[in-house]
């Protein structure tokens, strides 16, 4: 949120809130927090690093352990009435103050919320100094009295000219020129302006942008909010053709959060996944260096042998004690020096080396067997998905999954044939949840040979699954896998119990102890029809 979309923010928690009384507070999310107020039923979010305060109707869990911040804050803050909200020009400061009426001192409270993203902070003042601190600074030691940070001189949005304008287009990268220049205006709404105006004649762009520019500070006291859904973004007026019209700004702000919170998610997904993989991968290439050194050793098997039967051939020639044999090789007159043992006489020397050459032969065909298992299980790492697919789960459902990952079910496609449950995972970690929740005698389900999504059928009692309900969980299996182009698809199915995750192994990688194959026949085109 930049400063023009916290003023409007504001002005709406000011309709709804101002005068009610704080019921409660939790942080769902580190750094998020959410106050709930008793008449209104309302939830103020302030998320200070995620730059965000806004009436959210998102129902986030609350944690069983609040933190020490939590803590103080409901020490003081529970049970005060709103008495006040404020911004610091268009900067990303919002100041709430908070009275408790019944207290005879009539003690005064202000949650001073510092919006900056990274450098965001959330500071608890009394009378001007302060109590506590989301993250402790040198300017905000417990005690003294708070300092606003530096405020930025920029020129106001209806200040404007053309020509201010046509400096700004000019500049290498338009949106932060305009966002360093601009007071209240951040790199999103300016990429949204400048996106719009482009969208005109060029010999209009500047003209447009001036326009979009009245448009958008006349909507900070009318705002009619919208949400773009292909940046993401709550906007103040729909700037852009994709924009879609929201009843409140706190509807546009939540869809946002949604966005925000399935990005996070996703990322840290895909950065456990990638530490995980890269590890393993790491590992596993270090087996196979050391089994390629094995198996391209010099001399080879064949090699020992020869050299150990020319050694016998040149016994007579080879005196007492000669810690070295140098022959020339007859057939291709190159020269070889094979070190001997000087207390082995020439038939034990040429013993050691047959032995040698026997176990040299066993040891490369156990190496062989075991570098193709590691080439296998390094196919697979790279076949895993590192995140979820985009677009299987919109954003608004996926922040929920980010708020509770630990607890909530698996967010699976699920189909049901003749009383027989189908479930679809739509993703690696989906995939595992599935796995874990599985009966070990339900029978599970996956394209052969390619990455795709797990298929679970769910047994029911001692009933033997019924072979067109086996197809129609094949074919689902073969639609949700690279094979789904193919004109026939090869299919591996087996019950649970004989399906097994390794330690550490990357999501959706699981090993089968034994497996059935069937074929199933994928017409051109073809769609899950369960979606």
């Amino acid at each position: 949120m930049d400063g023009l979309t916290i003023h409007a923010a504001l002005e709406e928690i000011e309709s709804l809130l101002l005068g009610d009384t704080v019921n409660t507070l939790h942080e769902p999310l580190a750094g998020l927090f959410v106050l709930r107020f008793s008449v209104s039923r309302e939830r103020m979010l302030i998320a200070p690093r995620r730059a965000r305060i806004h009436v959210t109707h998102r129902k986030l869990a609350n944690p069983s352990s609040p933190s020490p911040l939590v803590m103080k804050l409901r020490k003081h803050l529970v049970g005060t009435s709103l008495t006040a909200i404020e911004q610091i020009g268009l900067d990303r400061i919002a100041v709430l103050t908070f009275r408790r009426r019944h207290d005879a001192a009539g003690a005064t409270f202000r949650l001073i919320s510092e919006l900056m993203g990274n450098h965001g902070n959330l500071v608890l003042l009394s009378d001007d100094k302060i109590l506590s601190a989301l993250r402790p600074a040198p300017r905000l030691s417990v005690g003294q009295r708070y300092a606003p940070p530096q405020s930025q001189s920029k020129k106001p949005l209806s200040e404007l000219t053309q020509t201010d304008l046509e400096e700004i287009l000019g500049a290498q990268a338009p949106h932060r020129a305009m966002a360093a220049r601009v007071d209240g205006v951040g790199f999103e709404t300016a990429r949204a302006l400048i996106a719009a105006a482009k969208a005109s004649p060029p010999t209009e762009i500047v003209a447009t942008l001036h326009a979009r520019v009245r448009d958008l500070s006349s909507a900070c006291g009318e705002p009619r909010p919208s949400f773009c859904p292909q940046t993401h973004t709550a906007l103040l007026l729909p700037l852009t053709a994709d924009c879609v019209a929201m009843p409140s700004l706190s509807e546009a702000l939540d869809q946002e959060l949604d966005a925000t919170l399935d990005l996070e998610h996703r990322s840290a997904h895909q950065i456990h996944t990638q530490r995980t993989c890269d590890w393993r991968f790491a590992k596993l290439a270090r087996v196979r260096d050391r089994l390629l050194r094995v198996i391209t050793a010099s001399p080879t098997a064949d090699e020992l042998r020869y050299q150990a039967d020319l050694l016998l051939a040149f016994a007579q020639d080879l005196p007492r004690g000669a810690s070295e044999f140098v022959f020339e090789d007859p057939s291709t007159g190159e020269t070889f020096h094979i070190p001997l043992r000087s207390d082995l006489d020439v038939i034990g020397n040429a013993q050691r080396m047959y032995h040698k050459a026997r176990r040299l032969q066993r040891g490369k065909a156990a190496a062989r067997t075991k570098l193709d298992a590691v080439e296998r299980e390094i196919q697979a790492i790279r076949s895993q998905p590192m995140t979820p697919p985009t677009d299987a789960v919109a954003p608004a459902a996926t922040a929920q999954d980010a708020r509770s990952r630990s607890d909530s079910a698996p967010r699976k496609r699920r189909t049901i044939v003749d009383g027989y449950t189908i479930d679809v995972g739509r993703s690696a970690r989906e995939n595992d949840d599935l796995l874990r929740r599985a009966s070990p005698e339900d029978l599970w389900l996956h394209a052969r040979g390619v990455p795709g999504s797990h298929v679970f059928i769910r047994h029911r009692d001692n009933e033997q699954i019924p072979q067109h309900v086996l197809l129609h969980a094949a074919r689902l299996a073969a639609l949700h896998s690279r094979n789904k182009n193919e004109r026939k698809a090869k299919v591996s199915y087996t019950q649970v119990k004989h399906v097994r995750k390794p330690r550490n192994a990357p999501a959706g990688l699981v090993i089968l102890a034994r497996e059935s194959t069937l074929v199933v026949t994928l017409s051109h085109g073809e769609k899950d029809p369960s979606r």
